[in-house]
């Protein structure tokens, strides 16, 4: 993964708007598995990072679905085989699994009403895959493309056996149904269901007919915990710009990093770990 621009300005940096991502890499920045620095290029000065080829499929993969361009509105073209020229099976797996989603909300009669969806305000912001009606009431549909989705034991990992315990999967609903609350004055009048109805379509990379229909439910006091979440977040940033992001350089980390050619903090050869073992 590359950039395309390393340049960074550190004058007048401000708070960026809360998203669901930052606040899943401003967790794993506070436990050192992020490197603040990264943090700080992508989230703070907003560097744009090109796309690794699973993204791509990805992105790919959401466009089939919905015709949503991706940031540059470029639409995305498949990697070709370079003797063939045809694209990758990873492509035409993907093909399949969009056509596959055309199929899905036919049956379900879900009407898609916008695409890439951008609601915001002065504190907090969601990019919703699909703003939809299912049975003539509005739901956020989330796209899913992934090879983990029975996996139960990785952070990302989609089995549903343990997957509301996973707060980087699962933050993502709460985050939207706040937004929708907060922003657009939407919720919903399901006892169980606080905010708007969200559901996580979770499609399989390997398999193309095989797909999950994840609707979360949270409660009250979920979102107003979340909210504060928010809060935290925009002070934690705050205390970043004003007293600088720590680095975290591991070699397998630094190695792969886009910013590692002008990286003061690098580390370019492996470290001796230790490890104890007592018996």
């Amino acid at each position: 993964m590359q950039t395309k621009n390393l340049k960074m300005n550190d004058e007048e940096l401000i708070v960026p708007k809360i998203s669901q991502s930052l606040m899943k890499s401003l967790r794993l920045y506070n436990n050192g598995t992020l490197c603040g620095l990264f943090f700080k290029a992508k989230y703070i000065h907003k560097i744009q990072m090109e796309q690794d080829e699973v993204m791509k499929e990805g992105t790919y993969f959401e466009y089939l679905c919905t015709g949503a361009l991706p940031k540059g509105g470029i639409p995305p073209q498949p990697t070709l085989n370079a003797k063939t020229r045809e694209p990758l099976a990873a492509y035409k797996k993907a093909k399949e699994s969009a056509e596959f989603f055309k199929r899905i909300i036919a049956h379900y009669g879900i009407k898609i009403v916008k695409v890439n969806y951008i609601i915001s305000d002065k504190d907090k912001i969601a990019v919703i895959d699909i703003w939809a009606e299912w049975d003539g009431n509005p739901c956020i549909i989330d796209l899913k493309y992934t090879s983990l989705i029975d996996n139960k034991w990785e952070r990302t990992g989609w089995a549903t056996d343990g997957l509301s315990e996973k707060d980087d999967l699962m933050i993502q609903g709460v985050h939207y149904k706040v937004c929708v609350s907060d922003i657009l004055g939407i919720d919903s009048d399901m006892e169980t269901n606080a905010g708007i109805p969200f559901y996580y379509f979770v499609f399989s990379k390997s398999e193309p007919n095989d797909m999950k229909i994840i609707r979360q439910t949270v409660d009250d006091l979920t979102m107003q915990n979340h909210r504060a979440y928010i809060e935290n977040a925009k002070e934690e940033l705050e205390r970043g710009i004003k007293n600088g992001f720590k680095a975290y350089p591991e070699y397998r980390r630094c190695k792969d990093c886009p910013l590692f050619l002008t990286c003061p903090e690098k580390v370019t050869m492996p470290t001796i770990i230790d490890v104890s073992y007592f018996k």
